[in-house]
């Protein structure tokens, strides 16, 4: 049931890895997104569990 959340979080981190070659600006706002979606992803789990 999570695994689009997780498909997300592991795209982001590719996105980190590119964005690092980048300002640190963007880095910061992938950093936040990803926890957020990880956040979303730990309360959904654990309401559908």
């Amino acid at each position: 049931m999570c695994e689009e959340e997780n498909i997300l979080i592991s795209q982001l981190e590719e996105l980190k890895v590119e964005g690092q070659l980048l300002d640190h600006t963007f880095i910061d706002v992938v950093i936040v997104e990803k926890s957020t979606l990880e956040d979303e992803q730990k309360f959904k789990c654990g309401m559908l569990m």
